[in-house]
């Protein structure tokens, strides 16, 4: 969500060329987690996935909150404003890809980006 708002952000401010570089393919999703994770939020009750985490050892924490968020995930309304930028041809996603090298040329005051598919 962060790379989204960030390339949207930088659209508004009239950079010249904007391009979003996900490793994977993006998912719409209302929340980064699942809904066991946010069930609290709706309940007075713990969800499962939250008792589990609370009941962990710190260490195991970490893991299980990487877990939760697998990454790639906007929300609808991120992805529509990704969507209108890449209409307007201010910008573009490329998913299920890599940036392999990225140089900047500093006569022409901008980035030579070298991006392959993943």
């Amino acid at each position: 969500l962060s790379a989204a708002q960030l390339a949207a952000f930088a659209c508004r401010l009239g950079w010249r060329s904007v391009t979003l570089v996900s490793r994977s393919e993006l998912t719409v999703r209302p929340f980064d987690v699942g809904g066991g994770w946010v069930a609290s939020l709706l309940s007075p009750e713990l969800g499962a996935e939250e008792a589990a985490f609370f009941a962990a050892p710190p260490e195991e924490r970490l893991w299980q909150l990487r877990e939760a968020r697998p990454g790639g995930s906007l929300t609808p309304e991120a992805r529509r404003r990704l969507a209108e930028m890449e209409l307007r041809g201010a910008g573009r996603v490329l998913e299920r890809a890599e940036v392999r090298r990225a140089s900047w040329r500093p006569k022409a005051a901008e980035w030579e980006v070298c991006v392959c598919a993943a």
